[in-house]
């Protein structure tokens, strides 16, 4: 049996036997897999031997549904370490959470593990061949069945950053993002559906949208600002434990508009957009992978972008640029689907319909999020007044999605959402 260490952040002698901290996977795995597909690190290994591997677990905690494990490779002769991360799925925090907030497991063992494998189907099955989609590199997948799963990627640490959720993105960043997803987009609509159609047909996000841990937040809401959102809260209401309500304004309005379906991201918050950084360690407008693709799922062509400038864009630039970028995607799309020698049998007014629709379920998501994400739990005075300076800029983000969304709810027929 191969040796083991304890779990901790210590560099590790160079034994390829020996498991990496806290984890199922050793050393030996690691360099295998590079080899196999990394041709930078075959670049430098090729005349400089490895003398030490180490392994730390940069979610420190933070993680729900997964551990990230950065990998430093040493490299004799050589200056620094030669870095990839190790994404591993867990349930532990997320199913404490679950339990402790409502005794149940909506989002259980068995929802993580498929969105693992959902992850590892894109990166092996999809990704290589999207063009002009800024992508992580894999290394090698491992979906969680009757082994544990994995996916070794490449580092982006140095190289980008998340745009903080109390920060927007400018409205150049804003366009950049929206010609990402039309590569996406305009991808799928150009291969036979038969090669990935049907297989991801259910959205899993909407599963936690309607458990406790997740709505219970949005009563938490008024106590931050006071007289802004309790008549919205109220109309609301009856739609926050719905799934038909959130199955149908985040995918199912394809269908009624005559849209094609397409495989969308599912999640595109801020912390699942990478932008690269400028010399000062500042933002740069260009976008250098968008990640964490566990919630796939067939859909509908506007809700990722709906989420995204929800979510990411304060409602000001929102409002001022929202159909500009989405008429900006949908004329890319066109166009590339027209170079690969199709065409797009669907008009702009169908998919802004659709993006309106996507705009209602956004809304009543933000609701939740200031409670979810600026927590002053064990927070002392100091700490706590800049999470409350902090939060008091999303907040008015989360008014104006409210009003927005609300705005678009009475466009909705009551029969498909009641």
């Amino acid at each position: 049996m191969a040796p083991t260490v304890a779990d901790s952040l210590k560099s590790l002698l160079l034994d390829e036997s020996v498991y990496l901290p806290g984890t199922p996977f050793t050393i030996s795995w690691i360099l295998r897999s590079l080899e196999l597909r990394d041709s930078e690190f075959n670049r430098i290994s090729k005349n400089n031997k490895i003398y030490e591997v180490s392994a730390g677990d940069i979610c420190e905690g933070r993680g729900y549904t997964s551990k990230i494990y950065k990998i430093s490779i040493m490299f004799e002769n050589c200056e620094g370490s030669y870095e990839v991360l190790m994404k591993i799925p867990t349930t532990e925090a997320f199913v404490t959470l679950m339990e402790k907030a409502s005794g149940s497991t909506i989002v259980d063992e068995a929802f993580i593990l498929e969105a693992h494998n959902r992850e590892c189907q894109f990166y092996h099955k999809y990704a290589p061949y999207i063009k002009d989609l800024n992508q992580v590199k894999a290394y090698n997948t491992l979906e969680a069945d009757s082994s544990p799963g994995v996916i070794l990627m490449e580092s982006l640490l140095g190289k980008a950053e998340i745009c903080p959720i109390w920060e927007s993105p400018n409205n150049n960043q804003i366009f950049n993002l929206a010609k990402q997803l039309s590569s996406l987009y305009a991808h799928f609509l150009c291969t036979p559906y038969e090669s990935w159609g049907g297989r991801y047909q259910k959205n899993m996000i909407v599963d936690y949208f309607v458990s406790y841990l997740f709505y219970s937040h949005i009563d938490n809401l008024p106590r931050m600002r006071p007289g802004a959102f309790e008549e919205g809260i109220a109309i609301f209401r009856r739609y926050i434990t719905s799934k038909k309500f959130f199955q149908y304004t985040m995918t199912d309005i394809y269908k009624d508009l005559g849209l094609p379906p397409v495989l969308t991201h599912g999640d595109m918050c801020p912390n699942n957009i990478l932008w690269k950084t400028n010399p000062d360690d500042s933002l740069a407008d260009e976008v250098a992978a968008v990640i964490d693709w566990q919630l796939i799922h067939e859909g509908c062509i506007t809700n990722d972008l709906a989420s995204f400038l929800m979510q990411c864009v304060d409602g000001g630039i929102r409002r001022e640029y929202q159909y500009d970028v989405l008429r900006l995607m949908y004329e890319r799309i066109v166009k590339i689907v027209k170079d690969h020698g199709n065409e797009v049998n669907f008009t702009f007014n169908q998919i802004r319909r659709a993006y309106r629709v996507n705009l209602v379920a956004q809304a009543v998501q933000m609701l939740a999020l200031p409670s979810l994400k600026f927590s002053l739990d064990g927070l002392d005075d100091e700490e706590t007044s800049v999470v409350v300076a902090t939060r008091e800029r999303h907040l008015t983000r989360v008014q104006h999605a409210m009003e927005d969304g609300l705005e678009c709810l009475v466009e909705i027929p009551k029969d498909k959402i009641e």
